[in-house]
């Protein structure tokens, strides 16, 4: 891609940035847009990375990156749907914004790829899920995968397994850290223990050294937990020793 924008520079944002630059999109071809100056300011410094207004931005970039809240989202299409490159992938990151969203919101026939990252993707030790929309071509699919791998591993799932997919990346987010909290104690957890996460989170419940010491790992409706119990395979691409080292 010769130009990448990114739209949103928060937390997320940044580690984005830093995949894209690890994956070899030099910092000059990256431009963000950030309502906070200083934000926008400290990351140009950090990175070498370019800032504009968002209309300049879309109106140049191949491929967009949307790292904005799901209920920001509305808002940011509207805002960008007149100036946007009609031939850039759209690529967002928005929790249960669906394809079908973003392309009519916008209106402009842009291919669209969603993007399910979890929060190990700071580290670069995440697990992030994709699905592809309509016209989205092999070039830009490989662009996606190919700088999400320096966040960590990647999946492509058909979007009717993405609200599995946010079920169980949360659900794993919250055994990680109820794990974390155990370092203060004797960690007898081993490694094997942690591969029957099956029914552990179907249970909801945490095994302790020997006892049975009741501890929600997630809090989820029936209908989420039914609807996860049917992709466990799911389950068999996670790298559980970056997810879950060593205490």
């Amino acid at each position: 891609m010769n130009q990448v924008g990114v739209i949103g520079a928060g937390v997320m944002g940044e580690a984005l940035i830093a995949a894209l630059i690890s994956y070899g999109t030099a910092p000059a071809s990256i431009t963000i847009s950030e309502k906070r100056k200083d934000r926008a300011d400290e990351l140009r410094t950090r990175y070498g990375i370019k800032v504009e207004d968002v209309a300049t931005n879309v109106s140049k970039a191949d491929a967009l990156l949307l790292v904005v809240k799901p209920q920001d989202m509305a808002t940011v299409l509207d805002e960008i749907k007149g100036s946007i490159n009609k031939s850039a992938v759209v690529i967002t990151f928005a929790a249960g914004k669906k394809i079908s969203f973003i392309e009519q919101g916008l209106g402009t026939g842009n291919p669209v790829v969603r993007v399910m990252p979890n929060t190990p993707t700071l580290v670069g030790a995440g697990m992030a899920a994709i699905s592809l929309g309509a016209g989205v071509s092999a070039d830009q699919s490989k662009f996606v995968s190919g700088f999400l791998a320096a966040t960590g591993k990647v999946i492509e799932v058909s979007e009717d397994l993405q609200d599995a997919v946010t079920v169980l990346l949360i659900s794993l987010d919250s055994l990680r850290r109820w794990l974390m909290a155990l370092k203060p104690l004797v960690y007898l957890m081993r490694m094997q223990q942690l591969l029957q996460c099956k029914p552990l989170l179907a249970q909801q419940n945490c095994l302790m050294n020997q006892e049975r010491v009741q501890q929600p790992c997630a809090r989820m409706s029936q209908a989420q937990m039914e609807q996860l119990q049917q992709h466990w395979p799911l389950l068999n691409h996670i790298n559980w020793e970056m997810l879950l080292p060593k205490l």
